[in-house]
């Protein structure tokens, strides 16, 4: 569970920044939604090799 959490703490950071530091680029709920499921994937696949 670590690993999401901190994927998506991640994700939401990034968002953040592009939204502050950028004029080119803006914060999407669609990509911290991605990095949120990615992360998620990743952790259930490393159940299943694991396992």
């Amino acid at each position: 569970m670590l690993i999401v959490f901190f994927g998506t703490m991640y994700g939401i950071i990034i968002e953040v920044l592009q939204y502050q530091l950028t004029n080119t680029r803006s914060a999407d709920v669609w990509d911290v939604l991605a990095n949120f499921f990615g992360a998620s994937f990743s952790m259930f696949t490393m159940y299943l090799v694991k396992k």
